[in-house]
């Protein structure tokens, strides 16, 4: 009977003891994945402004050179010079975003956000601006490319960044289902302990 007493105290403590250590750890799960999705949220959201600003900006002097008919003259256009300088500003705000971006992006998106954006096609852009705005040449179809390019960018980004957000859902998701499966498991085999303990009195 002193055995039966003993094992039913140890298991029963055993049993505290994993429930703590398992509702400690979904706990801290829990507060880091919300703490990644709140700065995520901020770090995207502005990364989507600037991007919108400037890829916005691209594809009205887009328009307005196909409005001129690619004229190289076209860039004195009031409308075109107001657009250069929101894309400029736009540039810059990509700029500023981008190191907090590269802080929380998942690793699975890091290559297609920060390798696209960094280093992708806002060089094109640029190019082309800066042919525009020196060289006075126009390429007709390198625009037209560049533009529909840049419109795409605006509808598929945030698509990318909503399903890297709602990727730490699933994950957390995953483990609480796991943390559940297992405390169940717990309590199912120390009741088993507990029932043959007390069978042996």
């Amino acid at each position: 009977m002193v055995w039966s007493a003993m094992v039913t105290a140890m298991a029963s403590a055993l049993a505290a003891l994993l429930g703590v250590f398992y509702g400690a750890r979904l706990t801290a799960h829990r507060e880091s994945a919300n703490w990644t999705r709140e700065q995520r949220l901020k770090a995207y959201a502005d990364l989507l402004h600037a991007i919108n600003k400037s890829h916005g900006a691209f594809t009205l002097i887009a328009a307005s050179l196909e409005l001129n008919g690619y004229s190289s003259s076209s860039r004195e256009d009031p409308k075109i010079r107001a657009a250069m300088k929101e894309w400029n500003d736009g540039e810059h705000e990509i700029d500023k975003s981008l190191p907090l971006v590269e802080l929380v992006v998942s690793k699975h998106m890091r290559p297609r956000v920060i390798g696209g954006i960094k280093h992708g096609f806002r060089t094109r852009m640029a190019a082309l601006l800066m042919q525009l705005d020196y060289t006075k040449k126009v390429d007709r179809e390198e625009w037209k490319s560049a533009s529909s390019y840049a419109h795409q960018a605006m509808i598929e980004l945030p698509e990318m960044l909503h399903d890297d957000i709602y990727r730490i859902d699933r994950v957390q998701s995953r483990s609480q289902i796991a943390a559940t499966r297992l405390r169940h498991r717990l309590v199912h085999r120390f009741s088993k302990i507990l029932g043959r303990s007390r069978r042996q009195r």
